[in-house]
């Protein structure tokens, strides 16, 4: 768009919101010129703020200028959920676990007649809200069986913590040292003692196997 179509263009006129002593004088303005445009002018708003006020005050009468009319909705574009598609949706989702949201919602609306019930959304939110209502159950803990000779954790999926110790010792001379592996503990062995083997001559150098 040039500059010259620009400037050709009529500008809109902003009027700020009026207020309720403007609202009043310009209704008893128009009850004494019974003109409409130049009770507008007078008043300073736009001839649009009678029509649009002229219901209330025609009902309520100058009392109704004071409250402007709420712009919220009055009534909610989406039915609430009624208790019994509430309950079909939880039975079709017990007797089908495996099925996700869409799923179900695909499944309810057919036995409807085909009518959009309910949505995916407000299927999640029902089976969320009844997963989230049922406590959880905690199982007992599992005691270690000392006949096996393993040593497991105290519930699944939980770790076992060791506590080892390393115990440095010379190359030159034989040592006592007390071992016992950890099945052996689990059943319930003591530790024994045992000598390390005699060193080897050819040290330094020597490779250790551990």
């Amino acid at each position: 768009m040039d500059a010259n179509t620009t400037a050709q263009t009529p500008q809109r006129v902003y009027f700020r919101p009026t207020t309720t002593s403007q609202r009043q004088f310009l209704f008893s303005l128009v009850e004494e010129t019974d003109n409409v445009s130049e009770s507008a002018r007078r008043a300073h708003v736009g001839r649009g703020t009678y029509y649009y006020w002229q219901s209330r005050y025609e009902s309520e009468g100058i009392a109704g200028l004071s409250t402007p009319w709420s712009r919220a909705p009055h009534h909610t574009r989406i039915p609430p959920i009624r208790a019994e598609l509430r309950e079909e949706v939880l039975t079709y989702s017990q007797a089908h676990p495996t099925e996700g949201y869409q799923r179900v919602t695909d499944r309810i609306c057919p036995a409807h007649g085909y009518e959009q019930v309910i949505g995916r959304t407000k299927v999640s939110e029902i089976l969320l809200a009844a997963r989230a209502a049922v406590a959880p159950v905690l199982t007992p803990p599992v005691e270690a069986d000392a006949a096996v000779g393993v040593v497991h954790a105290p519930h699944p999926n939980q770790t076992l913590n060791m506590d080892l110790c390393v115990v440095p010792c010379p190359h030159d001379g034989t040592h006592a040292m007390t071992s016992v592996s950890l099945n052996a503990a689990a059943a319930g062995v003591a530790p024994t003692e045992s000598l390390d083997p005699s060193p080897s001559p050819a040290w330094p150098g020597q490779i250790f196997n551990l």
